[in-house]
């Protein structure tokens, strides 16, 4: 293959759960990124949401979250820098998992007083599906084994609430 050809075959290229912006409830926007998370994948995922946000009119940038899986020792420190992130990066955070208390009580001490813990991620997706307005830009990053893909139907606008 030659570089031109290589070029283009990766511009056609698409990985479910990449970064793919779906239209979402009540006139927002859903970032689909919950193929993997990683503290880099989702610090980056984060300036990513602020960056969309700020082009939209009145939007407020929402992230639904969920474990960092396989990290270990780190699990609980690498959960509480994200939840430090979020708070400097979002308007309106939703949680998910054991590991996102922490999360979300690094977030709450940081000043995001709209930071949520939840234990069901459908329960999450149902609240923020609530919540959001024309103009949002809603994040939903998580590693895979969260299986996020299941919420995305209750975030997005084809599907009644």
């Amino acid at each position: 293959m030659s570089l031109a050809e290589s070029v283009e075959a990766l511009g056609r290229a698409h990985v479910e759960g990449r970064l793919r912006a779906l239209p979402g409830a009540n006139g927002s926007l859903v970032l689909d990124d919950r193929y993997n998370s990683s503290p880099a994948s989702l610090a980056g995922a984060l300036r990513t949401l602020v960056a969309v946000a700020g082009s939209r009119p009145g939007g407020r940038r929402v992230a639904i979250l969920g474990t960092m899986a396989e990290l270990g020792a780190h699990e609980e420190a690498e959960h509480r820098a994200a939840g430090r992130l979020a708070a400097a990066t979002c308007d309106l955070l939703f949680a998910v998992g054991p590991a996102c208390g922490a999360l979300v009580e690094e977030a709450q001490a940081a000043g995001l007083t709209s930071a949520r813990w939840f234990d069901d991620k459908a329960e999450a997706a149902r609240t923020a599906r609530s919540l959001v307005r024309a103009g949002d830009v809603v994040l939903v990053k998580a590693s895979r084994s969260q299986a996020f893909e299941e919420i995305l139907p209750i975030l997005t606008a084809e599907v009644a609430a």
